[in-house]
């Protein structure tokens, strides 16, 4: 089997290796448990670095590997968009209704201790574990993943172009 590697698949595939091999890093080397966000933000950029794999096969043609590039790259930007979100329920400019973001001062009081023991600990998402002047692993998010959507737009134009050339 023959693959074509371009620079526009190239691109997305190692930025999704390197995206997923920092969080497992930060996950399990740091200790630092990922909330609900962290996890999604996980989906997209798996889906884009498979569209960026597929696109390396050659049997599909140019406009196949056109297309599943462009798709990783709005896979990339999607995941921009729950990093914002992220950021923003980080820093409270609004909420996420869910049992990360959940405000302890309004649960119920647990008589049975061994019960809430036993239960998983919560992560909470509006609970940044590391930040540095407000600027925090999902705010980082944001920014990887527009810079890699972008050059990786403007590395499939450039490819386009030389190909009509």
């Amino acid at each position: 089997m023959k693959f074509t590697v371009t620079q526009s698949s190239l691109m997305p595939l190692v930025a999704s290796f390197l995206a997923i091999a920092v969080a497992l890093t930060v996950q399990f080397g740091l200790g630092w448990r990922p909330c609900e966000l962290c996890l999604l933000q996980r989906i997209p950029i798996l889906l884009a670095g498979l569209a960026a794999a597929g696109s390396l096969y050659p049997a599909r043609g140019r406009v196949a590997h056109d297309v599943l590039v462009v798709i990783a790259a709005l896979f990339f930007l999607g995941t921009a968009v729950l990093a914002a979100y992220h950021a923003g329920v980080e820093q409270h400019w609004w909420t996420f209704e869910s049992a990360c973001s959940s405000d302890p001062s309004h649960t119920e009081v647990v008589v049975d201790f061994a019960q809430a023991m036993s239960q998983p600990v919560v992560v909470r998402c509006d609970q940044p574990p590391w930040q540095w002047h407000g600027i925090t692993l999902a705010s980082l998010n944001v920014a990887y993943c527009v810079l890699v959507s972008l050059v990786t737009v403007g590395l499939l134009i450039g490819e386009r172009r030389k190909r009509k050339a």
